[in-house]
This record gives C-alpha cells, structure tokens and sequence, in this order.
C-alpha cells in the first residue's frame, strides 16, 4: 500500500485528490503541546472558473491551509493542506 493510500486509510479521506507524497509527516511544539503534522497536495484542476465560469482558467500558484482534525494517539494533529490559487481577475478580461 503506497503512503497515499495508507494515510488517506488512517485518516479516512476518501477524496482522490488528495496526494500525500510532500513532507507527509513531521512533529512541531505549537503552544508547549506536541503536534503532529500531515501534509498533503489538493491535486484538482477545475474545468471552469468557479467565479465567473469561465472556461479559460489561470492556476496562480499555491496556499496552505492547516485544517485541525482530530487527535492521532492522544497527539494533537493538522493536516497542511496545499491548493491551487485561480486567478479569476483574468479569466474576468477574457470576457
């Protein structure tokens, strides 16, 4: 079972976006509590813009969000979740 498949297991994601090749596990002190961090890759390219529906998309970089889920043997845990930043200012001149 490859560590996409086995984190997205443990976790239970069902999404198939999800990839969790990048810095899959680390632990941090946040606070004096120890954390444990899982990171991951929203790996969707949407067909059209969902501002303005447009058909012609600009991807314009990345963002990390860190999503809190629940405690992984008694440790607190975030899943860093990295997706895709479109850019509909230029989908909008397209128009």
């Amino acid at each position: 079972m490859s560590n996409t498949n086995f984190t997205s297991f443990l976790l239970n994601l069902k999404d198939p976006n999800l990839d969790f090749s990048e810095k899959i596990y680390e632990t941090e002190i946040i606070n004096g509590i120890e954390t444990k961090i899982i990171g991951a890759t929203l790996k969707n390219k949407p067909d059209i813009c969902p501002c303005c529906s447009h058909s012609k998309i600009n991807i314009h970089g990345y963002k990390t969000s860190s999503i809190k889920i629940p405690p992984i043997s008694e440790f607190n845990a975030i899943l860093e979740l990295k997706s895709s930043v479109i850019n509909a200012d230029i989908a909008r001149k397209l128009l």
